[in-house]
């Protein structure tokens, strides 16, 4: 009766983990639409319909309720609570983002929601309202595609900078150039103080927020990365990984060193490892990089 398979389901780029661990949110195989399973099992639970394009991220506020943000440029609140296995019926949707929504984050700490669009703004949620609070004009509004949250910090990457806005007045407070000359930042993580930054070029670098400056590391012997002075800065390169060489290949990069993007990366609850994963950052080019560092 569901439409949904395990597998087709999480190749969407949104996973959110209820704060109880014992729901996934994530893309069904319509990626406009919401799949909910149960964990540890993954028996699904429900699919939620209504965005009208790709789903591309969710954050759980309680265990009860969603919200998600599509490439419709809405952002959507939605009850869990109903036994009904499909839910056509989000509690509220809002049109407050004049473009896609790429990300969204909720801060535990101060309740507060984040979302980023590619309208060039980031803005500040009331997420019991559903009411903007404050919104933010990032100073790079090209290639926003990915935040971190921990209070009172929201950072948000763009193609050349990491900027960071202090949620408790709503204000840009620090934008500090990408280690990735302009391939954009493609994921984020805060890991305590440090900030862990996963760029287009297949880099990952390590940002203290205390002294707003690049942490300097060893370089690893380790034939999955190598260490790489960059801009004044230390930062490691992801490996070789896998790239399709199909026709797009053949024709426009064969040759070429194909650098694969870090399009998410975690850390384990010790903080010792970290998984990295990703794959080619130019269109039409397939493949895919994994490792753990």
């Amino acid at each position: 009766m569901l439409d949904i398979t395990l597998i087709t389901s999480l190749l969407n780029p949104s996973r959110a983990v209820s704060p109880s661990r014992t729901l996934l949110a994530t893309g069904a195989s319509n990626p406009d639409d919401v799949a909910i399973f149960k964990l540890p099992s993954f028996d699904p639970v429900a699919i939620l319909q209504s965005h009208e394009n790709w789903m591309f991220a969710s954050a759980w506020v309680g265990d009860t309720h969603l919200i998600t943000g599509s490439r419709d440029s809405t952002v959507k609140l939605w009850s869990i609570c109903s036994d009904e296995i499909l839910n056509q019926s989000p509690i509220v949707t809002r049109t407050d983002h004049g473009d896609k929504v790429r990300d969204l984050k909720y801060c535990m700490d101060t309740e507060t929601l984040s979302t980023l669009s590619q309208d060039g703004t980031c803005k500040l949620w009331d997420p019991h309202e559903m009411l903007v609070v404050s919104s933010i004009r990032c100073p790079d509004p090209k290639e926003l595609v990915c935040m971190a949250v921990k209070a009172p910090l929201v950072a948000v990457g763009s193609q050349r900078f990491i900027t960071f806005i202090d949620m408790r007045c709503g204000h840009v407070v620090k934008s500090i150039s990408s280690a990735d000359e302009g391939w954009g930042v493609r994921s984020l993580s805060f890991q305590d103080n440090v900030v862990t930054c996963g760029g287009g070029k297949g880099r990952i670098s390590f940002l203290d927020t205390r002294t707003q400056k690049y942490i300097r590391i060893r370089e690893m012997n380790d034939s999955a990365c190598t260490g790489e002075n960059h801009m004044d800065t230390i930062a490691y390169s992801t490996g070789t990984g896998h790239v399709v060489k199909d026709q797009v290949y053949n024709e426009h990069f064969a040759g070429q060193e194909i650098k694969h993007a870090v399009y998410t990366h975690s850390h384990d609850f010790s903080g010792t490892s970290l998984l990295v994963a990703g794959g080619p950052l130019p269109y039409g080019l397939k493949g895919s990089y994994v490792g753990l560092w």
